[in-house]
C-alpha cells in the first residue's frame, strides 16, 4: 500500500481555458482531469478553478483563455456573462461598458449605439430618446434642440427648418 503525501502532486498541468477538477471514487480513488471553464469565465493556464468574466466582458463559449470586452452599443453589468446585452433606443455605451448611458435632450440613439447623435436644425428631443421629433409648422429649432420654438407675430415656417420667414402683406 502506498503512503499518502503530504506534498502536492502536480500530476495535472491544465491548460488555459480549463481547470483541474478533482473527484473520488471508491473504485478508482481520486482522479483528477482538466474541465473546461463554462461561458461567462476563463482560466489561464495550471487554473485550479475558473474566475468569472468582469461586467463589461463576456465569454461566449466554453473554455475561454480569456473574456472580451463588450463592444459598443452592448453591455454586461454583471460579472459571469456569456453574452452582452444590446443598449436599448435612447442610450448608448463605449466598448467594456458595465451599463447603458442615457441620452441628453437634442440628442438620439438608436438600439444598439455607441454614440448619442445630436438632432438636426428643425427637430428637437427629449432625453432618453430613440429619435428626434420634426418641429410643426411655425415653430423652429436649432440642432441639439429639446423643445421648438414658435415663430414670432406675422411669421411662419416649414414643417422641420430652423428659420421663420416673415408672411406676404
Amino acid at each position: 500500500s502506498s503512503q499518502p503525501s503530504s506534498l502536492p502532486t502536480m500530476l495535472h498541468a491544465c491548460i488555459s481555458g480549463t481547470y483541474l477538477s478533482k473527484s473520488w471514487s471508491s473504485s478508482a480513488g481520486e482522479t483528477r482531469s482538466c474541465q473546461p471553464c463554462l461561458p461567462g469565465s476563463f482560466s489561464l493556464d495550471n487554473a485550479l478553478v475558473c474566475e468569472s468574466c468582469p461586467s463589461g466582458y463576456y465569454a461566449s463559449r466554453a473554455g475561454a483563455k480569456e473574456c472580451l470586452p463588450c463592444p459598443g452599443g452592448y453591455h454586461s453589468f454583471e460579472g459571469g456573462a456569456a453574452l452582452c446585452m444590446k443598449c436599448p433606443g435612447g442610450t448608448n455605451s463605449s466598448s467594456a461598458a458595465s451599463s447603458c448611458s442615457k441620452c441628453p435632450q437634442g440628442f438620439y440613439a438608436e438600439e444598439g449605439s455607441e454614440f448619442c447623435e445630436p438632432c438636426p436644425e428643425g427637430h428637437y428631443s427629449l432625453k432618453q430618446s430613440s429619435q428626434c421629433t420634426m418641429c410643426p409648422p411655425g415653430t423652429i429649432s436649432n440642432a441639439t434642440a429639446s423643445r421648438c420654438t414658435p415663430c414670432p407675430e406675422g411669421h411662419y415656417s416649414y414643417p422641420g427648418t430652423d428659420a421663420c420667414l416673415p408672411c406676404q402683406k
